[in-house]
Formats: C-alpha cells, sequence, structure tokens
C-alpha cells in the first residue's frame, strides 16, 4: 500500500494556521476599531487644525498633512484602546458598558493591548517623520493618554484630565510644525479642555449610582447633579471666552 503525502498548498495560498491566524487578527482588529470607533477620528479634527487658524501656521504639505492625520488617528485609537483595557473590569461591571467589546468577549484584552501599542508606536514613528521635537514629544504625550483612566480612581479632577487630553490637539499640532507654542495656541487648548471637561461631567452624570457603588470619583458623585449641571455651563461660558480671546490676541 503506497504512502500518500499530504498536498502542497497551491502558490498563492497560505498554510491553514498562517490562515487561520490572519483571519483571527482582521476580527480582532474590526472588534478594536468598532469598539473605540475609529471612524469618530474625524470629530477631533476641528481640534486639531483650529492650530491653522488660531497660531497662523503655514499651510502644510500633503506629507505634513497625512502625518498630521496619522498622527491624530492613532492618538485618539491608542487612548481608547487604553481605556478600554485599563477600565475593562469596571466595564464589565457596568450596565452601560458591558456591552463593550472586551467585557462581552467579542475582543480579548490582550488583543486590545496589542492594537493599542501598536497605534502607539505608529504615532511616534509618524510624529519623528514631522520634527524630532515632534517625535521626543511623543510618548509623554502617550503616557498622559494611557492615564486618564487611571484618574477616576484618584480624584474628582478627571474631568478636566480628560479635558487636558483632547485640549493637547491643537498644540500638538503647532509644536510639530513650528517648534513652538504661541500663547493663542495654549488658550485654544484650555478652551478645548474647559469645553470637554464641561460636557463630560453632564456624561457622568448617568453613573453616578456606580460611582458611589465603586468608589469611583467625579463631579456628579462629589457634589451632586445640581453643582454638576452648574459647572458643566460654566465651563461651556470659560470655553466661549477663552476660544475668542485666542482668537483676537
Amino acid at each position: 500500500m503506497t504512502r500518500q503525502t499530504p498536498a502542497e498548498p497551491t502558490t498563492g495560498e497560505l498554510p491553514k494556521p498562517q490562515a487561520k491566524e490572519l483571519v483571527t487578527n482582521i476580527a480582532s482588529f474590526k472588534a478594536f476599531a468598532a469598539d473605540i470607533k475609529i471612524a469618530h477620528s474625524v470629530f477631533a479634527l476641528p481640534f486639531a487644525m483650529s492650530a491653522f487658524v488660531i497660531g497662523h501656521l503655514p499651510l502644510p504639505t500633503v506629507r505634513q498633512i497625512l502625518l498630521l492625520l496619522t498622527c491624530m488617528v492613532c492618538a485618539r485609537s491608542f487612548a481608547m484602546g487604553m481605556n478600554r483595557f485599563l477600565d475593562r473590569r469596571i466595564d464589565s461591571a457596568n450596565p452601560r458598558t458591558v456591552g463593550r467589546k472586551i467585557p462581552a468577549g467579542q475582543l480579548t484584552a490582550r488583543q486590545g493591548f496589542a492594537w493599542s501599542t501598536l497605534a502607539g508606536a505608529v504615532l511616534i514613528a509618524a510624529a519623528f517623520a514631522l520634527s524630532p521635537l515632534a517625535g521626543y514629544c511623543a510618548p509623554p504625550l502617550l503616557a498622559i493618554l494611557a492615564t486618564y483612566s487611571l484618574m477616576k480612581h484618584l480624584t474628582w479632577l478627571t474631568h478636566w484630565y480628560l479635558g487636558l487630553c483632547l485640549g493637547l490637539a491643537p498644540v500638538a499640532v503647532t509644536v510639530a510644525m513650528t517648534g513652538t507654542a504661541p500663547i493663542s495656541v495654549l488658550l485654544v487648548g484650555l478652551g478645548v479642555c474647559l469645553w470637554t471637561a464641561g460636557f463630560d461631567v453632564l456624561y457622568a452624570l448617568q453613573d453616578r449610582e456606580f460611582d458611589v457603588e465603586h468608589g469611583l470619583h467625579s463631579v456628579p458623585r462629589h457634589f451632586g447633579p445640581a453643582v454638576t449641571l452648574l459647572n458643566a455651563y460654566v465651563s461651556v461660558v470659560y470655553f466661549v471666552f477663552t476660544a475668542l480671546d485666542a482668537y483676537l490676541w
């Protein structure tokens, strides 16, 4: 009886283990992208692009535009991905967030961390391609973005920390393009910080009872709904005046 040898894969076909791994990686990326709503990166564009208007920056080249877009998308993907990774246990206990990909079992914590790390690495590479200064500033920026999720365990100022993360966008663009950050752009960053914090305290109202039960810090938990609404109103008003001041600077 002749012994039959396994059929060799035809040209262009991946061996089954590699093909399975590729399918798994594609599926995990789709789950990661859906979880962080990667398409919503476009909504962060005004924050970054405001630097060109307020800071009177020169028009970027096509190469610079592509690199800036890469940095922006990767920064947001890294921040959102690390938030999902670090908050996975909290998310699994919160009825509002239990449907997120990691608690739902559609994405492993290891996969989420891997994609977040990759986004951070691409950000650093793109930042160095823009300028050496931007490249050296990228790792500290990633550290700031990654630690947002820890703030709710430490202080009710977590809303303004989130605002800081978004407010750094116009500052980072200006530093990458010119190596400096004028007062007008810093004011824009402050305005974005206040605007973001104002809406985040409102968003946190829905988790007030959960925060109390699990010992998490937020303005609604510490000060109640009335102060939360007042704080949001004041933050948005400050944003308007800060943005106006930056425009007239």
